[in-house]
């Protein structure tokens, strides 16, 4: 009984594992200045949208340490979220990354700003 159960949860776990989708940002850089990376995320659907994960990766794709994250969990249908870091690599691209359970109704833009908050540089996110 214990293997039938085991099993049947293994397949479970897999159909969640391949419903995911994964969504980022081509790689931005600002320039010397750059200090702070936003990911913005909007989900225009009607219905809401589950974040698995939400990051900002540095070249050649290490995360990054962020400084707020407001994209975990299931965002409302109409709703947004972001996640901020403030600790940028000066001399490199930076570029955002999540895993959604749907990216239909998602739209984004990720965008490097300098320590005044001028944007420097922005990519959509798809």
């Amino acid at each position: 009984m214990r293997t039938i159960l085991a099993a049947a949860a293994i397949v479970v776990g897999m159909g969640t594992v391949a419903d995911a989708a994964t969504v980022g940002s081509a790689p931005a850089y600002g320039g010397p200045t750059q200090s702070v990376a936003v990911c913005y995320y909007s989900n225009i659907g009607a219905s809401a949208v589950t974040f698995s994960s939400s990051i900002i990766l540095v070249e050649p794709g290490n995360a990054v340490a962020e400084a707020s994250e407001f994209c975990g969990g299931a965002i409302a249908a109409g709703g947004r979220c972001r996640t901020v870091s403030g600790t940028l690599a000066t001399n490199a691209a930076h570029w955002c990354r999540a895993v959604v359970d749907s990216k239909a109704s998602l739209r984004g833009r990720m965008e490097i700003r300098d320590s005044s908050g001028n944007v420097l540089s922005s990519e959509g996110i798809r």
